[in-house]
Parts: C-alpha cells; structure tokens; sequence
C-alpha cells in the first residue's frame, strides 16, 4: 500500500481512476464490434442472436451507456493531462513546446504502427494529432484559451451540422463504405491482412480527421481549461461549478435521452438491417448527447468525491492502473488481432462477447495493479515520458 501511494505522489489517483473507468468502454465496444465482422453493421454491431430478447436489451443499453462515452471521456481527460504536464515543466524552467512537440510525435509514432499493423480502428493517431496542436496553447493565458475553445465550440457545432445536411444528401444514394475493415477478420494469410488493415486505418483516419478533428480538438482543450481552473480538484470553486451546470436535473434529462436513442437504435435493428445511412446519422446525432452525459456523470462523480474525507475505494482500487492505459489499450488491440479475431468462435453472441469483454478489462486492471505496486512502467510509457536532451549553444 505504502509504495502505491509513493507512486501517487506526482500522480493525481482520481484522473487516473476515471482514465481506467474510460478504457472500460474502450474494451467493450471495440470487443463488441470486433466480434461481429465481417458483417456487423455500425456502431457497435447488432444483437445476437438476433431473436434474444437479452441479446436486445444489452445492446440498446450499451448504445445508450457505453457507445460514444468513453472516447470524449478520454479526450477530455488527454487535454487535462497535456495541460498538467505543461505546468509542471514550465514550473521546472524547461521549454514547454519543446517536450510535448517531442512526446506527442512519439505517440504519433506509435499510432501510426498500431493502426496500419494491428488495430485500424486506432485512435492514438488522432489524440497525437490533438496533442502537436494544442502543444501551441499550452502556454496560453487562461482568457486566451477560453477564447480558442469558444471559437472551437462554434466549429463543432457547423462541423454536425453540416454531418447533417451530408447524411440528408446520401439517404437516397449509396453510401460511401467503409468495407475494407469489414473483411479482415475473414482473410487468410498475414499479408492479406495487414493489407486490408493498413488500407481500413488510411480510410478511418482520413474521415475522423477531416470530419470529426475539430470535436476531438475542442475536448482536448476543454481538459486543458479543467486542469487550468481546477475544475477537478477538491476546491469550493469546483464544487459550486459542477453542481451549478451539471446538477441531478441535467444527469437525470441526459440519461434519459441517451437511453431514448438506444432504445430506438435497438429497435430499428430488431425490425430489419437499417439502413448505414440510418446508424450514421445516430451516430452523429449521439455525439452531444453522449458528452453531455458525460460531463453529468463527471460532476455527480466530483460531487461524490468531495463528500468523501478520502478518495473512495472504487476509485483508490482503479488508480493504479491509469498508470498504464495505453500499455492496457495496445495489449486489446493485440489480442483482438491475433488469429485475425479470436472472437470469431464467439459468433458475435452479445452477451457472451460482453462477458469476455468484462474479463478482459478486469484481468488487465489487475496487471496493471501489480506493475504499479512493484514499480514497473512498460518500455513504451518510459519512452514516451523521456524528456528530450536540452539543446546545447552553437559554438
């Protein structure tokens, strides 16, 4: 115990809880939709089997709950700590552009090798992007930067709009597919595969860059405004804000709708194969609502801390391993790849998949625990914290 709090000492154990919590959602629905191809339709596949009124209710429930939250979640927790780290090195008198420019190539880096070899629904590529960008605001003024994520507020909101007026286009035509991701798990051969990966990964970058970019950038730096203000801490500040914008009425009105576009999601499947273009547009159009409850789950989350006299034990229990996410999240993408998906055995079983999903999470968190208690921090992670040699005068 004494050595997990040494570890804690630079560490904030309520981010790193609520990042384990997130990846939670990154095992479900990767497992999930990674269970069905080659033939599953989008977000997360259709219940299975499909006349199982328990293979129904666990999907329009995953819609509603899982699908889309931990993503934003994550985002927003990359900004939080894109922010601290800037903080802590200007604080030291180091150049803080210098060493994110630095640490987020690397993650670049590493996305780029994950996403066309192993997994092609990467999102490391993305938040790298995120990362090189927001690096230039990682100085800013507070009022400098409440400007930036205004002015990107407005984009997100023309940016699904105008997602909107696309789909409307393309209800009548045939809709451009991603196909190339729907048969890897059907190939035969190596070669075969990283081929159709690599190409699946090319394709799904150029959209979430182009079409949802400036909605990962603008949760990013709303992280980064969290971390400036405080907004996590224990502070009264913190709790008048969380309370004030996020209260038990906006928890309970966003679950609710989050819940309504499940159930109809849910439904459309049970009455036939909807449409892609169908499943996009609630996609899209559970893009807000799925922030939004977020952002209720977060300040009932915070609320909940700051009646506690210490962190509680759930979230105590969940710390450790947030110091090893992205060792935990490569390792999914491993495991899920392997054999060109070891879930296929599974038929795609919701419930079953669901299971194994739950497993999986829970034996890497307790991996993760382990390695935190003895000290170990993957290769990767040691890497990717490696602080750039400082530049040395001409001459």
């Amino acid at each position: 115990m004494q050595d997990t709090q040494r570890l804690h000492t630079l560490r904030e154990p309520w981010i790193d809880a609520l990042r384990a919590l997130a990846l939670l959602g990154v095992f479900v629905v990767n497992m999930v939709g990674y269970a069905q191809t080659p033939d599953y339709p989008l977000p997360i596949g259709a219940p299975q089997p499909a006349d199982s009124l328990l293979a129904q209710v666990l999907h329009g429930l995953l819609l509603a709950l899982v699908q889309g939250k931990a993503w934003p979640l994550l985002c927003f927790l990359f900004g939080y700590s894109l922010c601290a780290l800037a903080l802590q090195t200007r604080a030291r008198g180091q150049p803080v552009g210098r060493l994110l420019r630095a640490r987020y190539g690397k993650l670049l880096c590493v996305g780029l090798l994950h996403g066309s070899l192993v997994y092609f629904g990467d999102i490391l590529t993305a938040y790298a992007v995120c990362g090189l960008v927001a690096a230039g605001w990682a100085s800013a003024r507070p009022a400098r930067l409440l400007r930036i994520w205004r002015r990107l507020t407005l984009l997100v909101v023309v940016l699904l709009l105008g997602n909107g007026v696309l789909l409307w286009q393309w209800k009548d035509g045939v809709y451009p597919p991603y196909s190339e991701a729907d048969s890897l798990v059907a190939t035969e051969g190596l070669q075969s595969f990283l081929a159709l990966n690599a190409s699946s990964y090319l394709e799904g970058q150029i959209g979430s860059l182009t079409a949802f970019f400036p909605l990962l950038l603008w949760l990013t730096v709303t992280g980064m405004l969290a971390r400036r203000f405080r907004l996590l801490g224990n502070r009264r500040a913190a709790r008048q804000f969380w309370a004030r914008r996020f209260g038990h009425g906006q928890l309970a009105l966003a679950l609710l709708l989050n819940l309504a576009l499940g159930t109809a999601s849910a439904w459309l499947h049970h009455t036939g194969t909807p449409h892609p273009i169908t499943l996009s547009a609630f996609f899209v159009l559970g893009a807000l609502p799925g922030i939004w409850l977020v952002a209720c789950l977060l300040g009932w989350g915070q609320r909940h801390l700051h009646r506690q006299p210490q962190l509680p034990r759930w979230a105590g229990w969940l710390a450790p391993a947030g110091h090893h996410t992205l060792a935990m999240y490569l390792l999914l993408s491993l495991g899920m790849a392997l054999g060109h998906g070891a879930l296929r055995p599974l038929g795609g079983d919701t419930a079953l998949t669901l299971a194994v999903a739950l497993l999986a999470w829970l034996a890497a968190v307790a991996a993760a625990r382990w390695a935190s208690r003895h000290g170990w921090r993957d290769p990767l992670a040691r890497w990717l914290s490696r602080r750039p040699a400082p530049a040395t005068a001409p001459g």
